[in-house]
């Protein structure tokens, strides 16, 4: 899920940077390796482990749920940034779409077996 989530960081502040929107790359790229790097340290000290669920059980810990956090802290950084200088209003709909596909990742991680939803709660709320 790091390397993933650091691609992911990496790709999306580079687009910015090449778009010359520094202040924004920043934010961008803070607050998703923050997001990897706060999630892998979280998984660490609780080492939780996963639902016996599948067939094939995944050998990594499970709390929190790095498709949980990656996901909102994606879907709301974009979100962030499709609402600077709306009023509040407009910026509450950017956030709220924003929880919308967060929310669906977040929930099929429950529903494949790969985590238990308090994990899916703790990635969340990272």
């Amino acid at each position: 899920e790091f390397k993933k989530m650091f691609v992911a960081s990496a790709v999306f502040t580079g687009l910015l940077l090449l778009a010359r929107q520094w202040r924004h790359a920043v934010f961008v790229g803070v607050t998703l390796a923050g997001a990897a790097l706060i999630n892998t340290a979280t998984k660490l000290f609780f080492a939780r482990g996963r639902p016996e669920i599948l067939t094939d059980p995944l050998t990594s810990f499970s709390m929190p749920s790095g498709h949980a956090s990656g996901a909102f802290a994606f879907f709301l950084a974009l979100a962030v940034l499709a609402g600077r200088g709306q009023p509040t209003r407009m910026r509450l709909t950017w956030m709220l779409l924003g929880c919308i596909p967060a929310a669906f990742i977040a929930l099929s991680r429950v529903y494949l077996g790969a985590h238990w939803p308090t994990d899916i709660l703790a990635g969340t709320l990272l």
